[in-house]
């Protein structure tokens, strides 16, 4: 009985996930435009970037700017950092994504930080759009893998929702 419950649960969850897609309708986007400079503004981020056609799929170049004035007081290192941009048609409906994970770093000298993504989107015959997202785990101590993290640390994360 055991056996035929974990195979039922198991074929459940298989039929549910080939049911979910991602969707960023409720991001900010901005439509896909070649080697034409555009913003788009977070919470605690604001992404500044161009777009490019490549011999194989497309590419996006630029820089992220982090809103330390919300960031809390205490915060000194980006714990774990990972940007993500979304490819997606009028509707929302994701049709490509890229992540990149950024090095734990400390929060001084240069804020900004240089970005790029490569996608392969199997379709481009419609109008696409461009959306981040980002995860952030702000740290009051950096980590060490030889301890418990200590001090605080805060989580924010914007990002694409599964529908």
């Amino acid at each position: 009985m055991k056996r035929c419950f974990t195979a039922l649960l198991l074929l459940v969850t298989l039929m549910l996930s080939g049911c979910s897609y991602l969707n960023v309708s409720h991001l900010d986007r901005r439509p896909w435009l070649t080697d034409t400079p555009q913003t788009i503004s977070m919470k605690f981020w604001r992404f500044e970037f161009h777009n490019m056609p490549l011999k194989q799929g497309v590419g996006l170049q630029g820089t992220a700017y982090p809103n330390t004035e919300l960031f809390p007081e205490w915060a000194r290192y980006y714990d774990q950092l990972s940007f993500t941009v979304y490819l997606s048609e009028s509707s929302g409906d994701v049709i490509a994504s890229s992540q990149v994970d950024i090095l734990p770093r400390e929060m001084t000298g240069e804020r900004a930080i240089p970005f790029e993504f490569r996608l392969d989107p199997e379709q481009t015959h419609t109008s696409l759009y461009v959306s981040f997202g980002y995860r952030m785990v702000l740290a009051e101590t950096p980590w060490r893998p030889e301890k418990q993290q200590e001090g605080r640390i805060h989580l924010a994360h914007e990002g694409a929702l599964t529908r």
